[in-house]
C-alpha cells in the first residue's frame, strides 16, 4: 500500500460508493509521491474497467476523473511531460482524444479537430501555453468533449480563421478527387498558405500543393444512400453486413487477410465512435466483439494487438460516457 493514500477506503452498499465525495476530496489534496504511483495506477485502471469486468461498482467515475486529474498533474510537474506526452496520456484517459489529428510542419504542431465535413484547426508555437492550459484545467482535458476542449484552446492559442477561396490550384485538387465542397484558406502565425476542404488540409508553395490530412474521399451521391458515411480514408462506408462478416472470421480465427483485418479495424472503430448515437443494434453487434476482446484485455493485454488495446480503451471510455449521460 502506498504511503500517503494508506487511509483511501472504498465503502460501498450494493456496490454504490457511499464516499464518493469525501475520496473525491482525499484525492485532490493528498500529495502523490512515486510510490504512490503504482497503487493509483492499479486504482484507476481497477475503477475505468469495472464495466468490463465485474461490474462491482455502479458511480465509479467522479472518482475516476479525479484520480486522472491527479496522475496528469503528477507526470507533468514530476516527469516533465511535453505536449506530446501529454497527448499521449489523454488518449488514455479521455478517448475523444483519439479522435483528434496531431501534425508537426515548419515549427508548429497542428491540433485538428474533424468535424466530418469540416475541421477545426489551432497551431502551437510555444508548447508551454498549451501545457499551462492543461494544468489550469485539468478537469475540462479529462472530462469534456472535443469541441469543448478546442473552444476552450482558441483562448490563449491560436485558432485559423478561414475564409472561402477559388484558388484555381485549390479548385484543380479538388475536382481531381471529385471533391464537391467549397475551398477555405488562411494563413498560420508562420505565414504558410493553408487550405481546407471538407476534413482535408493543405499547404501551399508556389503552385505545389503539400497534403497535411487528406479529406476523406466520400462523394455527395454516396451520402444521399443513408449508407453511414464514414471518417476514414480508405473505405467508402460502413457496411453492417460487412462487419459482421469480419467480426464472425476474426473470433473464429479465420482471418487471413491483410486488407480485411484493416477494414475490420476500420468498422471497429466507427462503430466505437458512434456509440452516444442511440441505434441498439450497431451498439449490440459492437458488444459481441468487445465483450470479448475486453475479456483479454483485462486478463493478457499483452497477447493484443496496439489496435485492440486501443480500442478496448476506447469503447471503455465511450460506456463510461453513456452512463453518465443516463444517470
Amino acid at each position: 500500500m502506498s504511503s500517503n493514500f494508506k487511509d483511501f477506503r472504498i465503502e460501498t452498499v450494493n456496490g454504490k460508493i457511499q464516499n464518493v465525495s469525501s475520496l473525491c476530496s482525499y484525492i485532490k489534496k493528498t500529495n502523490i509521491e512515486e510510490e504512490d504511483l503504482p497503487y493509483l495506477e492499479s486504482l484507476r485502471n481497477k475503477l475505468a474497467n469495472d464495466d468490463s469486468s465485474v461490474n462491482k461498482f455502479v458511480n465509479e467515475y467522479p472518482i475516476v476523473d479525479s484520480l486522472e486529474e491527479k496522475l496528469l498533474e503528477y507526470y507533468i510537474n514530476n516527469y516533465h511531460y511535453d505536449m506530446d506526452n501529454i497527448i499521449d496520456l489523454l488518449e488514455i484517459y479521455n478517448h475523444e482524444f483519439l479522435n483528434m489529428e496531431k501534425i508537426k510542419y515548419d515549427g508548429l504542431v497542428y491540433l485538428i479537430n474533424d468535424l466530418d465535413y469540416d475541421i477545426d484547426v489551432i497551431t502551437v508555437k510555444d508548447e508551454k501555453v498549451f501545457i499551462n492550459l492543461v494544468l489550469n484545467n485539468l478537469n475540462t482535458f479529462i472530462a469534456k468533449d472535443i469541441n469543448t476542449i478546442f473552444n476552450l484552446l482558441s483562448t490563449k492559442l491560436n485558432r485559423l480563421e478561414f475564409v472561402e477561396s477559388i484558388d484555381p490550384a485549390i479548385v484543380e485538387y479538388a475536382h481531381t478527387f471529385d471533391i464537391s465542397h467549397k475551398a477555405y484558406y488562411a494563413k498560420d502565425i508562420n505565414g504558410n498558405r493553408l487550405f481546407k476542404i471538407k476534413n482535408g488540409l493543405l499547404v501551399k508553395h508556389g503552385d505545389s500543393i503539400s497534403t497535411l490530412l487528406t479529406p476523406s474521399l466520400v462523394t455527395r451521391e454516396e451520402n444521399t444512400t443513408k449508407k453511414i458515411v464514414n471518417k476514414n480514408k480508405k473505405y467508402k462506408a460502413f457496411d453492417l453486413d460487412d462487419y459482421i462478416t469480419l467480426r464472425d472470421k476474426m473470433l473464429d480465427g479465420d482471418m487471413t487477410s491483410e486488407e480485411e483485418l484493416q477494414r475490420f479495424y476500420y468498422e471497429v472503430r466507427y462503430l466505437i465512435n458512434s456509440m452516444n448515437k442511440k441505434d441498439n443494434i450497431l451498439n449490440e453487434e459492437l458488444d459481441v466483439y468487445m465483450e470479448n476482446i475486453t475479456h483479454i484485455y483485462d486478463t493478457h493485454p499483452e497477447v493484443l494487438t496496439k489496435a485492440d488495446r486501443r480500442n478496448v480503451q476506447a469503447y471503455l471510455e465511450n460506456k463510461k460516457k453513456i452512463y453518465r449521460k443516463v444517470s
